[in-house]
């Protein structure tokens, strides 16, 4: 049976039914290894960006354009192609890469496997996502005070797909207006997946719904470029406003939503399906100290709306904090991206499913 999912109806609005890996420039630190041959893949690319500033933080350092691999602390001499792990990192990386990576973007066929199964309950324990994938902001402030994102987790099993972020959004910004939100967008089949056809949607202005704190945050233009060609958000999973949270289904201010198909009745663009069923969410508030985290699950078949998912696949996960409205976002992106103009994507982080 596909999971239960609901279209929004309620009294004035409706009730509606959340590797390679790509690190940013010169400012973020990486620690990850797979389950059974743990490899940790840094890809550095492109990163365009537009005339519009979303806030005032200085430039990022220049941008990477080729593709190297994790060995430890990053050298200071130039990356002239790819070199292969050696072995498991054990740590984070404290240095800074001050060369210039000269190799191509090959794609999505070095991306890691990391395999294993959290408790999800809100609080981030290493020994649990140790197997998994990490990507984190170590030196960057956030230029919105309390509003921060640290680290983003990922990694998966056999039946669910597990996300984790240690972060903290307010939910009565000093500056007024409504919650600030965490949201991480997911493409379930990066680049066809496994050898299919690419879905999902690259245009997020055609993302529109604002029935709902979370929704509305949701629908933020944010603006994939040509470095990560091939991205197509289907779902997203996020929480409107830091704070004590445990639930195992979506409503208005947290969860799993999904997007994909679009074009039905109603349409999922402007009417966001949420995933009632095969999902966890989890959140602590630990009144804005480091330890802040949310926790979320979400199973394959809940993912890809049937009961036999795909066998193998390659997904493809980035976040943002998002204001009320989603009409802005603050200079920390996961993975680290241009802090300049926060609202392009040009870094996904990228795990295959096997």
């Amino acid at each position: 049976m596909s999971p239960l999912r609901v279209s929004k109806v309620r009294a004035g609005h409706r009730l509606s039914t959340l590797s390679r890996l790509v690190w940013g420039p010169a400012l973020l630190a990486l620690a990850a290894s797979a389950c059974e041959e743990p490899r940790m893949l840094l890809i550095r690319t492109d990163v365009t960006t537009d005339n519009r500033r979303d806030d005032a933080a200085p430039p990022d350092a220049p941008s990477d354009t080729g593709v190297v691999t994790d060995t430890g602390v990053l050298d200071a001499a130039s990356d002239t192609g790819v070199v292969t792990d050696t072995g498991v990192d054990t740590g984070v990386d404290t240095g800074v890469d001050t060369g210039v990576d000269t190799g191509v973007d090959s794609g999505a066929d070095a991306a890691v496997t990391p395999r294993c199964t959290p408790t999800i309950d809100g609080t981030i324990n290493a020994a649990e996502w140790a197997s998994g994938l990490r990507v984190s902001n170590t030196v960057l402030p956030s230029a919105w005070g309390p509003n921060e994102l640290r680290d983003l987790y990922l990694c998966y099993n056999s039946t669910t797909m597990f996300v984790g972020v240690r972060g903290s959004v307010e939910a009565t910004p000093s500056g007024g207006g409504g919650a600030n939100s965490i949201v991480l967008y997911v493409d379930r089949d990066f680049r066809g997946g496994a050898g299919g056809t690419a879905t999902g949607i690259s245009l997020f202005s055609v993302l529109n719904d604002r029935m709902g704190a979370l929704d509305s945050a949701m629908s933020a233009d944010f603006r994939p470029t040509p470095a990560i060609d091939g991205f197509g958000v289907e779902a997203a999973f996020g929480i409107a406003g830091m704070r004590n949270l445990s639930t195992m289904t979506s409503e208005e201010t947290h969860g799993w939503r999904l997007f994909w198909p679009a074009g039905g009745t109603p349409d999922r663009r402007t009417n966001f399906a949420y995933v009632l069923s095969g999902i966890e969410t989890r959140c602590v508030d630990n009144a804005g100290t480091e330890n802040d985290a949310c926790e979320g699950s979400i199973s394959w078949a809940s993912l890809f709306e049937t009961p036999t998912p795909p066998a193998s696949t390659t997904v493809a996960v980035f976040a943002r904090i998002v204001n009320a409205g989603g009409a802005m976002s603050p200079n920390q992106t996961l993975p680290q991206d241009d802090p300049v103009t926060p609202r392009n994507v040009s870094r996904v982080a990228i795990f295959s499913v096997r």
